[in-house]
């Protein structure tokens, strides 16, 4: 999914069941966006999904 540049966007691509995304959000301020991309990432592993853990 392309264009993902938000915990909102990220989230929704999860939901579409998505393998990849991608966005310029780390591209225009790394020092800054990477803790925060890093984080959602951490969020998305650690929100159980509605039936369990499908990996």
């Amino acid at each position: 999914m392309g264009r993902v540049n938000s915990r909102r966007r990220l989230r929704i691509a999860q939901a579409f069941g998505c393998t990849s995304c991608d966005g310029t959000y780390l591209a225009y301020g790394p020092d800054t966006n990477l803790p925060h991309l890093l984080a959602w990432m951490n969020e998305l592993h650690a929100t159980p999904t509605l039936f369990g853990d499908e990996t």
